[in-house]
């Protein structure tokens, strides 16, 4: 077996847990992120998915964030946190790669 082939068995493993737990906590996320990051530097279709997984895994975070005050924060964080990342992977070496 691969090790790239590894590396996904990890991360579809950590999200199917994430998604079908009965009590899961906000940060599980992160189990599934963490390795996605990893494989995200050599495959642009990894880094693809790791902006939107790891902007996910921002939005599951927001209850950790419960005053008033810190809402329009972290919805323009996690917004500009998505559009820079978008738009950072458009520039990319490997943006001009054959998808």
């Amino acid at each position: 077996m691969k090790e790239t082939s590894k590396k996904k068995v990890v991360i579809i493993g950590a999200l199917a847990s994430f998604l079908f737990g009965y009590h899961v906590h906000e940060k599980a996320i992160l189990l599934a992120v963490l390795p996605l990051a990893l494989s995200a530097v050599r495959s642009p279709t990894d880094a693809r998915l790791f902006v939107l997984l790891s902007t996910i895994a921002n939005v599951s975070l927001f209850p950790l964030l419960f005053e008033s005050r810190e809402t329009p924060f972290k919805y323009l964080l996690t917004l500009f946190y998505f559009f820079a990342g978008s738009t950072l992977l458009n520039c990319a070496p490997f943006s001009r790669i054959e998808r």
